[in-house]
């Protein structure tokens, strides 16, 4: 998970972006454990409270993740959060039980 904090710790004004239709989604590390959560505007948040990016919708059906500077740190596809490199740094509960 600490690729998830790595690559989502930045600070500044989000784009304007699409919504979810749900609650909240946690995601979790590589041993299972939630570590953050994404709510329904779209921010990523650790679970003490804190901000740290957010997603815009692409036109293939995934999200892309900005940090707050704007600046483009991965992809949320199926429930699955890459960095550039195409490391998995998060995944919700649904996406680890199938993969």
């Amino acid at each position: 998970m600490k690729y998830l904090y790595s690559i989502i710790l930045t600070v500044s004004i989000p784009f304007i972006c699409l919504a979810f239709d749900s609650d909240e989604i946690s995601l979790f590390d590589s041993k299972g454990t939630a570590t953050a959560y994404i709510a329904e505007e779209l921010t990523i948040y650790f679970w003490s409270g804190k901000p740290v990016a957010y997603l815009c919708k692409d036109s293939a059906g995934g999200f892309h993740v900005y940090g707050f500077n704007g600046k483009h740190l991965g992809w949320f596809v199926k429930g699955i959060i890459r960095d550039h490199q195409g490391k998995a740094v998060g995944a919700t509960k649904d996406a680890i039980a199938y993969t």
